[in-house]
């Protein structure tokens, strides 16, 4: 007599579902925007401080001011506003040749075969890695040793400033343009070729609109940086090329006065404009996006 057994089976297991009450995820949802809140009060309070404080009648500094005046505009001297056009020069032709020699760069690491393109890619993008104070320091001495070897000065000078800050924002552009022509469908390329259109005409009918947006942000965003520097313009700057976040700290280390928020407060605003200029242009999801 024989016995049979019924095979055993085993049910599948279970993932464990967490279940949340509806009173959690109103905690999770409070908690989250308060953390927000804290945030951008956190980012945003020194700014709000600077420029309150920037309506005081000199040399008062109290926060809120007891007497709303627009003196301390009146009183920003002449060497601000002089720092303040040699900045915007410098961030303009920093971004100019940051964005030649990035796409140029970008399509060679992307679209060449170059040996070692990876290790390339990972030079261009060292000055990332590397405190700005050091790069200034190797820049500061790196252009002593010129002006000793060859009798090129470059210190406190524009070609030297140029050149420092090109060093500085390339590596933001290079990102960019990496990551968007990496992405970028060949194909339109190939067919703009196949219907008879020379390679100049594909890279401005074509491929430049395709990459443009990514283009024009990675560039403002480039100028920002380079209009905003200090520890490499610290190094650099002289007298008659000094840019304007260096005569801020400068006139701030000798005496603080309503006349600096004043001008702190002009900078604020002129970042606001070119970010409100990049929104109406081009959008700034649409960048983020990118």
């Amino acid at each position: 007599m024989s016995l049979t057994q019924a095979p055993r089976t085993t049910a599948p297991a279970q993932g464990w579902a967490v279940r949340t009450s509806p009173a959690g995820e109103v905690v999770s949802r409070i908690a989250i925007r308060v953390l927000i809140l804290f945030g951008v009060v956190f980012l945003m309070a020194p700014l709000i401080v600077i420029m309150v404080t920037s309506f005081n009648i000199a040399p008062a500094l109290d926060f809120p001011p007891k007497q709303w005046s627009l003196s301390s505009y009146e009183n920003i001297s002449g060497q601000i506003y002089q720092s303040f056009f040699v900045s915007v020069e410098l961030a303009l032709l920093c971004t100019a040749g940051s964005l030649l020699l990035a796409v140029t760069a970008s399509f060679a690491l992307v679209r060449g075969r170059l040996p070692l393109t990876r290790g390339l890619e990972t030079f261009f993008r060292a000055p990332l890695q590397v405190p700005q104070i050091v790069m200034g320091l190797a820049l500061f001495q790196m252009f002593v040793l010129t002006q000793t070897s060859l009798g090129i000065s470059l210190q406190a000078k524009l070609t030297g400033l140029v050149i420092a800050h090109i060093v500085l924002v390339t590596p933001y552009i290079l990102a960019t343009s990496v990551a968007r022509i990496a992405t970028m469908d060949a194909e339109l390329e190939e067919a703009a070729l196949g219907l008879g259109a020379r390679p100049f005409v594909i890279f401005f009918r074509v491929t430049l609109p395709v990459v443009r947006q990514a283009l024009i942000a990675s560039a403002v965003l480039a100028f920002l940086v380079s209009f905003d520097n200090v520890p490499l313009s610290l190094f650099l700057s002289g007298p008659g090329m000094t840019t304007l976040p260096v005569a801020l700290f400068n006139e701030s280390e000798s005496s603080l006065s309503s006349s600096i928020y004043a001008a702190a407060s002009l900078t604020v605003v002129f970042s606001l404009v070119v970010t409100a200029i990049l929104d109406r242009f081009i959008g700034l999801r649409s960048v983020l996006r990118r």
